[in-house]
């Protein structure tokens, strides 16, 4: 549900960010003027005009890092959440220590580790989160003892 007098904005188009960078580079337009005349955000207009300018790049040519964070690909993470289901049908749920280390091993084992990940030989709380709302099924936590009923003769 939504806030009272919030909505969410759009994504500019890419050849919108380009035309609104040119302009104001190489036409000398004021980033506000811009962003209002072509209605996107100021913030983000000075955010990649200020990428642009320490680059030093004459041509700009827009590409968002939307969704380049993720480690593995959907088929991978879909195969770790299917181990992490059937070791806890076995009796063996992980905590979430045990799943960031999985997550690590998993990484190392396909080579593509990033070297955070190497620094502290473990995933990060970040890529855990990320990967528990990905996988609404899945629940890490805390295993608790449990008592078998003794056999007495």
């Amino acid at each position: 549900m939504e806030k009272a007098g919030s909505k969410k904005r759009k994504r500019p188009e890419k050849s919108v960010i380009e035309e609104a960078v040119s302009e104001v580079l190489e036409k000398g337009q004021s980033i506000n003027r811009t962003a209002l005349a072509l209605n996107i955000s100021r913030a983000y207009l000075a955010k990649i005009v200020k990428k642009v300018k320490t680059s030093g790049d004459s041509s700009y040519e827009h590409c968002p890092n939307i969704g380049n964070r993720r480690i593995f690909t959907t088929e991978q993470e879909n195969m770790l959440a299917d181990y992490l289901k059937t070791a806890s049908k076995m009796c063996h749920g992980l905590t979430r220590h045990q799943a960031k280390k999985l997550g690590f091993d998993y990484a190392v084992a396909n080579d593509i580790c990033p070297p955070k990940w190497k620094e502290v030989e473990t995933a990060t709380d970040d890529w855990l989160k990320g990967f528990m709302s990905r996988h609404k099924d899945l629940t890490v936590r805390k295993p608790e003892h449990f008592s078998t009923p003794c056999n007495k003769f």
